[in-house]
């Protein structure tokens, strides 16, 4: 389940590398793309790829986006892997999450930036290593996948919520007894485009004011505020 914006740069990236992971595993993907407000050539790329392809209005957000994937998805898969639209796995991704996988779990593998630079690679390696200490239980490279029993059974991604809503749901899933997972043999791949833009200082800021907010239960910032850090 792939929610996308103006994503025509990154998309087919996405999708090219689930379906070469699906074969590197020898099992079949149901993609799904989920356009959101789209008005660049994201849906016909996406539909040049021979995925699903559905588009809402602007302004559902991104966790509405990834719960109407996951309400469309065939009832006959087990698994929902969401990825998204400027990342990409790698070719052992599936086959881990697949052979990893049991009831009631949820989790993510490792995460990469999409680009060579040693700041982006040392900015991971910290990221990587909180997971590996659990310290924090959320997603890396932009991929999080879910039992499809215990994602239903906790209502999906919080709608209202345009920020830190991974740690809100992974919260949410500890707490219904689901059972986080690192797969820490496999990478999902990630644009650091924000931080190209932003410069790390600044998104440093804004992750540190969010992850307050959100532990001291004030109000996180809103999807207008987050649009700029998206874009």
């Amino acid at each position: 389940i792939i929610p996308a914006g103006n994503e025509e740069k990154y998309i087919r990236r996405a999708i090219d590398s689930l379906v070469s992971s699906a074969d590197y595993a020898k099992t079949e993907l149901e993609i799904i793309v989920v356009c959101n407000g789209t008005t660049d050539r994201t849906p016909s790329i996406a539909e040049g790829a021979g995925v699903t392809v559905v588009t809402r209005p602007a302004g559902i957000g991104v966790s509405r986006a990834r719960n109407i994937g996951a309400w469309l998805a065939n009832t006959e898969n087990e698994i929902l892997v969401f990825l998204d639209a400027d990342s990409y796995v790698d070719a052992q991704s599936i086959s881990e999450i697949v052979s990893k996988f049991k009831a009631y779990t949820y989790g993510t593998v490792l995460g990469r930036p999409d680009t060579k630079s040693f700041l982006y690679s040392f900015f991971f390696f910290i990221k990587n290593t909180v997971h590996r200490l659990g310290l924090y239980k959320g997603s890396l490279g932009g991929l999080m996948f879910f039992d499809r029993q215990l994602f239903h059974d906790i209502g999906g991604y919080a709608e209202h919520m345009a920020v830190d809503e991974i740690y809100e749901i992974s919260r949410r899933a500890r707490a219904k007894g689901g059972k986080y997972i690192l797969i820490t043999n496999s990478y999902a791949y990630t644009s650091m485009r924000r931080f190209e833009k932003y410069g790390p200082i600044i998104m440093l800021i804004f992750w540190l004011k969010t992850r307050y907010m959100n532990i001291f239960k004030k109000k996180v910032p809103g999807a207008k505020e987050y649009k700029a850090i998206r874009d």
